[in-house]
C-alpha cells in the first residue's frame, strides 16, 4: 500500500476502495503503535496522500495517514460509495479532468478548464492558487554549456598549437 498513493488514477481508486472493507491482518489490539493495522487501514491512509482534489475530510488532521484511517474510515467508505455508484465526481491534484465511474466499473473523463466549470479555481495541495507555470528553462542550459564547452576546447587548442 505504501506504493499506491503515488500512482493517481481511476484504476487505483477502484483497487483502494475495495481494500476499504478489507479487515484481513487487524491487530487484536485497538491502538497498536507498531503499525499493525488492517489493510482497510492502509486504504484509507493512501487515498488520503493520493492528492484527491476534494477529499472527504481534511488532509491535515495531525494525525498521521494510517492513525487517521482508524477515525476517519466511515467517511472514505461513505466518499467510495457515492464515486463507485457514480453520484460523486473525483479529481486529482495536477490533473485537469474528473473522472465520474459508471454502473459497468468504466468511468467517463470531463476535461476541467474554466469554460466548462463555472468560477473553477485551480489550486494545490494546499489549497492555495497554483502559481503560473514558469517556463522550462533546462534547454538553454544545455544549449550555454555545449558553448562554453566547445569554446573552451577551442581556446586551449589554439593555446597548445600557440605553445608547441
Amino acid at each position: 500500500m505504501d506504493t499506491m498513493h503515488h500512482l493517481p488514477s481511476p484504476e487505483m481508486l477502484q483497487l483502494l476502495g475495495r481494500y476499504l472493507y478489507d479487515e484481513r491482518d487487524k491487530s487484536p489490539k485497538e491502538f497498536d503503535y507498531l503499525g499493525a493495522s488492517s489493510n482497510s487501514d492502509y486504504a484509507c491512509g493512501a487515498l488520503l496522500q493520493i492528492g484527491l482534489k476534494n477529499p472527504p475530510l481534511p488532509r491535515q488532521t495531525g494525525r498521521g495517514p494510517v492513525e487517521g484511517a482508524m477515525y476517519d474510515k466511515d467517511l472514505w467508505q461513505l466518499w467510495w460509495e457515492q464515486v463507485q455508484a457514480g453520484t460523486r465526481s473525483f479529481s486529482f491534484v495536477g490533473q485537469d479532468v474528473e473522472y465520474r465511474f459508471k454502473k459497468d466499473g468504466t468511468w467517463i473523463t470531463t476535461p476541467l478548464t474554466s469554460k466548462t466549470v463555472p468560477g473553477h479555481n485551480k489550486s494545490n495541495a494546499t489549497g492555495l492558487p497554483e502559481q503560473p507555470a514558469q517556463q522550462d528553462r533546462r534547454p538553454w542550459y544545455w544549449l550555454i554549456g555545449i558553448i562554453l564547452i566547445t569554446a573552451t576546447g577551442l581556446l586551449w587548442q589554439k593555446r597548445k598549437s600557440a605553445l608547441g
